[in-house]
C-alpha cells in the first residue's frame, strides 16, 4: 500500500484525524475523559485541524494510556433501528493508530442517557488486511435516538468511545435498502464539472463508466475519496485496495469519484473549497465513503471512513450473490 504525502511532501502514517471535513463529531457528551478523546477524536478523512507526530505506537509501550476512537461523524450516517456499522480505532493519546492492536476488543455498549448498557459481550474483530493499521466495525442495532459509549478494555484497563444515533429522518445520505439516488459522477470522456477528475497519482483507472448509465442496470461499487487531499492516509489505501478488488468481483462496475470540484481551489482556499457535485448531491459530510448499489438500483450497503481487504470482499458478494 502507498500513503500519499502530506502538504510537507512527508509520508504520513495512519494517524487519528481530529475533525470532519465540514461537521464536527457531535458524541462528545459521554462521562468520562477517554470517552471525550474517543466521541472527539477521529472523524472523517477531510480534517483540516493539526494533529500530533503520526509515530509508531505499541500496546503497553511508553507513551502513555490508550484510547477507544469512533472514526466517524456518527450524528450524520447511525440510524436508530436500523444495523448500524461504526469503525473503531485504538489509539494514544497523540492521535496515533497502535501498532500491534489486538485480535479483538470485546465491547458493551452503554445508554449514557441513563447509563444502561443496552449491548454486552460484543466481540468485534480486527481489521487490518492491506492496511498499515487496524479498524475494528462494530455492528450493533440501537433502537432509540441517544448518546452511546462503546466501552472495552486492554490490558486490563477501560478504554470507551463516544457515539451517537440519531431518528432515520435526521439522516439525508443514502442509506441501506433506499434507491440510490441517480447522480452524474465524471468520466475521462465528461469532468462534470470536476478537475480533476482523480488526484491519485497516477491517476486511477476507476472514471471510465459514469454512473446514471449504469445504475439499476447492474451491481455498482462507488467510493467517495480524495488521496491527494485526505490528511489522515486513509483515502489512499482505501482506493488502492478498491481498484484491486475489480479482479474479484468482474460482474460489478467500480467508480471512483473525487471529493472536491478543484484541486486548485483547495490549494488556494483550503478545505473549505466548493465540492463535487456528486457529493454535494449525497450530501455527504465526510469521506471516504463505499456505497454498493444492487442492480435494482437499491442501497445495499455503505461503508463509512474505513475498510480492508476482508471487508470489501465481504461487502462486494452481498451484490453478486
Amino acid at each position: 500500500m502507498t500513503d500519499r504525502p502530506s502538504a510537507d511532501g512527508s509520508t504520513p502514517d495512519l494517524a487519528l484525524p481530529l475533525v470532519t471535513r465540514r461537521t464536527v463529531l457531535r458524541g462528545a457528551m459521554a462521562v468520562g475523559v477517554a470517552g471525550v478523546v474517543g466521541g472527539l477524536g477521529l472523524a472523517a478523512c477531510g480534517g483540516d485541524d493539526e494533529r500530533a507526530d503520526p509515530g509508531t505506537t505499541n500496546v503497553g509501550g511508553d507513551d502513555g494510556d490508550l484510547v477507544l476512537v469512533s472514526m466517524i461523524d456518527a450524528a450524520s450516517s447511525l440510524a436508530a433501528g436500523s444495523e448500524a456499522r461504526l469503525a473503531l480505532g485504538l489509539g494514544d493519546v497523540r492521535g496515533t493508530l497502535v501498532l500491534d492492536a489486538p485480535e479483538s476488543l470485546t465491547v458493551d455498549i452503554v445508554d449514557t442517557a441513563d447509563m444502561t448498557t443496552v449491548a454486552s459481550g460484543l466481540e468485534v474483530a480486527r481489521h487490518d488486511a492491506g492496511l498499515p493499521r487496524a479498524y475494528f466495525p462494530l455492528i450493533a442495532t440501537l433502537d432509540a435516538p441517544s448518546f452511546y459509549q462503546a466501552t472495552s478494555e486492554v490490558d486490563g484497563k477501560p478504554i470507551d468511545a463516544a457515539f451517537q444515533v440519531v431518528a432515520p429522518e435526521e439522516i439525508t445520505i443514502p442509506r441501506p435498502g433506499q434507491p440510490f439516488p441517480s447522480i452524474v459522477t465524471p468520466t475521462t470522456a465528461d469532468a462534470a464539472g470536476v478537475d480533476p477528475i482523480c488526484t491519485q497519482n497516477p491517476p486511477c483507472p476507476l472514471h471510465e463508466a459514469e454512473l446514471t448509465a449504469v445504475l439499476g442496470q447492474e451491481p455498482v461499487a462507488l467510493l467517495v475519496s480524495t488521496p491527494a487531499f485526505c490528511q489522515t492516509a486513509i483515502c489512499g489505501p482505501v482506493l488502492d485496495i478498491f481498484v484491486a478488488a475489480q479482479d474479484e468481483a468482474p460482474d460489478v462496475t467500480f467508480i471512483h469519484a473525487e471529493v472536491y470540484a478543484s484541486a486548485e481551489a483547495v490549494e488556494a482556499e483550503g478545505l473549505s473549497a466548493q465540492l463535487a457535485p456528486a457529493v454535494e448531491a449525497l450530501e455527504l459530510p465526510f469521506e471516504p465513503a463505499l456505497f454498493l448499489i444492487d442492480a435494482n438500483g437499491t442501497l445495499v450497503r455503505r461503508i463509512d471512513v474505513i475498510y480492508d481487504e476482508v471487508e470489501l470482499r465481504d461487502g462486494l458478494a452481498q451484490l453478486t450473490t
